[in-house]
Parts: structure tokens; sequence; C-alpha cells
């Protein structure tokens, strides 16, 4: 867990920690300690965290820095840091939605988003070497990989859309704009499912929708009961679809049976 002030703490799982400790035990005891903190570079003042992941193929934690302008990676086992710095500018004034706030890896690059200019920023994960830079229609809030297809999908939220964009790499990686999909009153957060062909995001309130990816068209929209749409999980396996409402609840939407809760 990350906190806003560039702090992570390494929290212990529940079911670890109910293996320890007895359920009603854990139930009635405080919150747990985290069992490492790690101190992000330049986070001292803030620093606005917004989409953390984690790339196997590199084996780390990519850490969007926002303000600080770096695209943090870190090893999960020894909390070990590698700071890709210049991604985006670091801001005069200090804003959750500045910096870089997103980032993904595919195909043997990073990609990560810059609020300032508004683009992509294409990444040599090897090099840490800035590579390319692909102007986008309005300000970035998630990036996704789509294998499927060979694109970078980027939510818009100020153009209530997502652009898709084709991935090639000959003689460099280069993203060409391939389609846009308008989502009136979103998107919120981004999720694939490349086994099934389709992608998940949110409506501000109480929708998720469901989008094809060969066709970058929305399939269908689903009420969440959320009074605000949040984050969202997919398990892949059990074709669930997990939206985070901003009054504090999970709910589970299937997709396989028209998204009923």
């Amino acid at each position: 867990l990350i906190d806003t002030r560039g702090v992570m703490k390494v929290i212990r799982p529940p079911a670890l920690l109910t293996a320890i400790v007895p359920g009603a035990a854990l139930a009635a005891s405080a919150p747990c300690d985290p069992q490492a903190v790690v101190k992000i570079p330049g986070g001292a003042h803030g620093i606005g965290f917004d989409d953390i992941g984690y790339a196997p193929q590199l084996h780390r934690i990519t850490i969007p820095a926002g303000t600080t302008g770096n695209l943090v990676l870190m090893d999960p086992v020894t909390h070990a840091l590698t700071v890709i710095p210049d991604v985006s500018a670091a801001p005069k004034v200090k804003s959750f939605r500045e910096g870089t706030t997103s980032a993904i890896y595919a195909e043997g690059y990073l990609f990560a988003s810059d609020h300032d200019p508004t683009e992509i920023v294409t990444i040599d994960p090897k090099t840490h070497a800035v590579l390319e830079r692909t102007k986008l229609e309005s300000g970035p809030d998630y990036v996704r990989y789509v294998a499927r297809t060979h694109e970078i999908w980027v939510t818009e939220p100020g153009k209530a859309q997502i652009q898709a964009f084709k991935l090639a790499d000959d003689p460099k990686p280069t993203l060409t704009p391939e389609a846009v999909i308008p989502i009136p009153g979103g998107p919120e957060s981004l999720e694939i499912d490349d086994q099934r062909n389709r992608a998940y995001s949110n409506l501000w309130k109480n929708k998720t929708v469901e989008m094809g990816l060969i066709t970058h068209k929305v399939l269908a929209e689903w009420p969440n009961t959320c009074k605000g749409s949040n984050g969202i999980a997919i398990d892949e396996a059990r074709d669930h679809v997990f939206v985070a409402c901003g009054e504090g609840k999970v709910v589970t939407l299937a997709p396989t049976e028209n998204g009923k809760v």
C-alpha cells in the first residue's frame, strides 16, 4: 500500500494473518503493522499515486510517481527501487492529476502517461531511455495493453473517451492512432480481458461498460449499484469483474450473465 505522501507500506495478506492468529482474535485486534516502509525518492511533499501495477516480465512493481515526474520500479522481494527519471516534467503546482500516474509493460517496452503535455511516453526498460512521445487528444488516466490486437488503450476522462493506438516496432516502437471509443459519463478505470475479447471500464456513477477489443465498440452497460464507480479488477479464469465503489464496497459482476451482480 502506498499513501499520498509517497510512502509504501507492505502489509501482510489477511490469509497469512488468519493462519497465524485465530480469526476471532484477528477481528478484534487493531489494524496490522506494515512489514516494511519504502520511501519513494522525491515524495516527501506528496506525490498523488493513482495506478500501481505489476510487470511479471520484469518482475517489478510499476509505480508511476506522480508529481516527481519519475517512473519507479520496485523489486517485490527486496523492495529495491529503480528510478526512471524525466518521464514527465515535475509540475510547479502540485496536484493529484499531474506528472505520470499510469504505466504498463508491453512487447519489450514501458508505456507511461504524461499529463503536461498530454502524451504517452515510450521507455526502454533496460536503458531507461525515452524512445518516443505520442500526443493524446486529452489528459490521460489509465494506460493498458491489448495483446490480442497489439494496441495500447488510454482513457481520457476530459473528453469522455478511450483512445486506441496500434503498436508497431519497426524500426522503433511507434504508436499510431487506431480508434476512439466514446464513453459518455466516463471513463473511470480500465481492465482488459484478452481471453474473452473484452474490456471493462466504469461510468462515474452506478454503471460498468463492456467493450469489444476488436470492434472498439461499447457492447453493454451494466448497473453496478455504486453511487460512485472507481477501480476495476478482473478474474479471467472465473469470469468475474470486481468494481470498487466510492462509498466503501466492492461489487462482483458476472459478464457471462449480462453483468449480473
